[in-house]
């Protein structure tokens, strides 16, 4: 890692200078060395495992993207939120429906087009053949669902500036499992464990089709029950999204049940597909090789007519520059994108009357003057 944080403190100055270019973290972790260190491709297979399995902790687990995919340069470059890591006792919905309360939510309602090519207005054009027409626009489309539909979705297309940074940025695969069982049972090898690593130390457990998972999260101590996640990551998680029920359950089985014989039998489970999901085409955002967090700005860039207030905002955690791929920077993007619909509408307003004073607030979804 010092090796690393070197080279790449020296390929950050330069990128800032326009020079250099960028490549994988893997390729740059594979090419450091050093009197102590001779470098990867000089350790033997076991000791090389345990390292790749390392870099994973740091990079698939955490990001859900490999070293191949990840920017060498631009890798970790995001901020820590201050606080503990939580998981909601009853999960997202809580904070979902906290949110929401007062607000005009209709489900079941996909949008299949965001009109902006009149001056007065933008049109949403809804799969059932509706249509409706509002001042501003503040679209949170997952990355995937962006970079699959983009072209369909927008009329006029997006700016060159916003389609580069949908292109160089990267979506993250990751899928999940949840067992619920009679007791935990893993309690009896690790008490009061929260999470259980998995080290492949073979070849062969690297490859997407052997389904190993990186990692199982015990949500015994949160929410009291006997619940067992078990994640699935890059493209493992790929492979996983594409398998039927059937085959996925008895294989993540076969994968708990070498490290816990005497497991008993599941009495429910669910799991996700995440990657094969149209509404969510892939897990969140990474900065993938050529990909910095100005992209990310480039992507958040309101769009509209030239000339006319900018009618379309983004947010969602692919647009934030400081905590990305997280529900805080989701959360924190809204609330920045509501913000600036207020301030543009404040400044049409201004125009409109002459006034250089008029107050604008965001309360209960509705823009009130």
């Amino acid at each position: 890692m010092k090796l690393f944080q070197a080279k790449q403190s020296a390929d950050r100055k330069a990128a800032k200078k326009g020079e250099g270019e960028d490549q994988s973290l893997m390729t740059s972790l594979r090419g450091l060395s050093s009197k102590r260190f001779k470098g990867m491709d000089h350790l033997d297979q076991r000791k090389r495992l345990l390292l790749l399995s390392q870099i994973a902790a740091e990079t698939d687990q955490d990001y859900a993207a490999t070293a191949n995919e990840l920017s060498s340069t631009w890798w970790d470059e995001d901020d820590e939120f201050p606080g503990d890591h939580c998981l909601w006792k009853d999960g997202y919905v809580s904070l979902i429906n906290y949110l929401a309360q007062g607000l005009d939510v209709r489900l079941g309602t996909p949008v299949v087009k965001i009109d902006f090519s009149v001056p007065s207005h933008l049109t949403l054009h809804l799969s059932g053949g509706e249509q409706i027409d509002a001042d501003y626009c503040i679209c949170t489309l997952p990355l995937g669902v962006l970079k699959h539909h983009h072209e369909s979705l927008f009329h006029p297309s997006l700016p060159d500036q916003n389609v580069d940074a949908l292109r160089r940025l990267g979506v993250a695969a990751m899928e999940k499992v949840a067992l619920r069982f009679e007791e935990s049972f893993w309690e009896q090898m690790a008490p009061n464990v929260h999470c259980i690593y998995r080290m492949p130390t073979q070849e062969a457990r690297r490859a997407p089709t052997a389904l190993e998972a990186s990692f199982c999260v015990s949500l015994k101590h949160v929410t009291g029950s006997n619940v067992l996640v078990v994640y699935y990551v890059t493209d493992t998680a790929r492979h996983m999204a594409t398998l039927e029920e059937e085959k996925l359950v008895p294989s993540t089985l076969a994968l708990l049940q070498s490290m816990f014989p005497d497991m008993p039998e599941p009495l429910e489970v669910k799991r996700t597909t995440w990657d094969q999901d149209p509404f969510t085409c892939g897990a969140y955002s990474f900065n993938a090789v050529s990909c910095s967090s100005q992209h990310r700005l480039h992507l958040r860039s309101p769009v509209g007519l030239e000339g006319c207030p900018k009618r379309v905002h983004f947010a969602g955690e692919a647009t934030s520059d400081r905590f990305p791929s997280t529900v805080h920077g989701a959360y924190l993007e809204g609330r920045r994108a509501a913000q600036e619909v207020a301030d543009t509408a404040r400044h049409e307003a201004q125009k409109r009357c002459g006034r250089k004073h008029i107050g604008y607030a965001f309360e209960e979804g509705i823009l009130l003057e």
